[in-house]
């Protein structure tokens, strides 16, 4: 993917919470990205709507993990909760909102 190997350097290899909101500012401007994830739109949590794009061609640009499950334990330890039904991967952080970064510290 050509879009998500132009950006990869230019992140830096930081926290886990920094590097997810990163990702989903990026995903509102490059179509592969938001086809697979996205801010819901009140901006208080997050959906992943394709877990097999999202595995293969967004998480690798700004994390290591490799499976879905491993990317949730990383959401758990770091707080958030999972809002979705079923199969549905919705996530919720009081501190993690679209818009206010500063609101992570």
């Amino acid at each position: 993917n050509r879009a998500a190997s132009s950006h990869s350097l230019s992140w830096p290899k930081s926290e886990f919470p920094i590097k997810l909101y990163a990702m989903l500012q990026l995903a509102e401007d490059i179509p592969e990205f938001s086809q697979a994830v996205k801010w819901l739109p009140h901006g208080r949590a997050f959906r992943v709507i394709d877990k097999d794009i999202f595995m293969r061609q967004v998480v690798p640009v700004f994390f290591n993990q490799t499976k879905i499950l491993s990317f949730n334990r990383q959401l758990y330890l770091w707080e958030f909760r999972r809002i979705g039904r079923g199969n549905e991967q919705v996530w919720y952080h009081k501190n993690f909102l679209r818009g206010m970064p500063e609101s992570m510290e």
